[in-house]
């Protein structure tokens, strides 16, 4: 994972911010962004189902699960903090 961040001190109540993360995930690996940018693993919620309906066989295949691993997510934000 890889971030970036800048902030900004507009004046003494007000911040600006801006952040960047990357999850760079190997070609077995199937970690997400959660909230904040933090990598968590997930279990597969993406994948097809543990059992489907093939109406090209007639019966029922296992095909699940599958999870899509090996990507790069990318998350920017930006934002205002301001202190009252």
């Amino acid at each position: 994972m890889y971030t970036a961040t800048w902030r900004h001190a507009l004046d003494k109540n007000t911040r600006f911010y801006a952040d960047w993360v990357m999850t760079v995930n190997h070609s077995a690996a199937h970690y997400d962004l959660g909230a904040g940018g933090d990598g968590v693993t997930t279990d597969c919620y993406d994948s097809t189902p543990m059992a489907a309906f093939d109406a090209t066989t007639g019966g029922v295949t296992n095909g699940g699960p599958h999870c899509f691993a090996g990507g790069r997510l990318q998350r920017v934000s930006t934002g205002v903090n301001y202190k009252f």
